[in-house]
């Protein structure tokens, strides 16, 4: 039995600020880790500016909901690793610090569970994917769905675009997806090798998708 891990990173220069992964078996999502981190980043306007471009979330959420010992989210997660009987585990993400040298560096413990496999996905350039299925999926799920532990409140921000973007397409492509969320970003990587079905609603996705016995993170109604 195969289980596939999807992770993603959001930070603030070299700091994670958000760490989230999700567990998915035979077209089921099993579990979601989600975490803020908290480096009591004071308001200064670097960080504003990063979060004008969609990259931050709100200072106040972050403070609020971070965890301040980025060691300790790091340690539930591997925990959180820990809790699946699998005979194989595959960690998959996009991006250089998803891969399995960045991700042991990052979290050495991971190195010690023998279980695991790591692989890279490479998702086409912004402007190739912007009318792609599983991109509106995505866009579509960060904006409205309401069962999951985050939500657009806490990244929507008054965004600008960089003068020197407008003529990189694909930089527009990405600018008007607007804001990042760790956790959506992990399920675009689902949506797009087809181990999720697309999003559509919550009703409908959260009734296909989720084992209740197994899922206690997800806020059910």
């Amino acid at each position: 039995m195969t289980a596939r891990i999807y992770i993603d990173f959001e930070r603030f220069g070299k700091k994670v600020i958000e760490f989230a992964a999700i567990a998915v078996y035979k077209r089921k999502l099993l579990s979601i880790f989600h975490s803020f981190v908290n480096h009591h980043v004071s308001n200064d306007k670097r960080y504003n500016r990063q979060a004008q471009f969609s990259h931050c979330i709100h200072l106040d959420d972050l403070q609020k909901y971070g965890d301040n010992k980025e060691d300790r989210v790091k340690y539930r997660f591997v925990q959180w690793l820990k809790n699946f009987d699998f005979e194989r585990i595959i960690i998959i993400g996009h991006g250089d610090d998803t891969t399995k040298k960045s991700l042991c560096q990052y979290i050495p413990q991971l190195e010690s569970i023998h279980h695991l496999e790591f692989r890279q996905i490479t998702l086409p350039v912004w402007i190739l994917r912007e009318h792609a299925d599983y991109h509106l999926a995505t866009a579509k799920m960060k904006t409205i769905c309401r069962a999951l532990p985050c939500n657009a409140s806490m990244h929507c921000v008054e965004m600008n675009l960089y003068h020197q973007h407008r003529s990189n397409l694909s930089r527009i492509a990405k600018y008007m997806y607007g804001f990042h969320c760790s956790m959506y970003d992990c399920f675009e990587l689902a949506f797009f090798e087809n181990t999720l079905p697309l999003y559509r609603c919550d009703d409908e996705f959260f009734n296909e998708v989720v084992i209740d016995s197994i899922q206690p993170y997800l806020k059910r109604k």
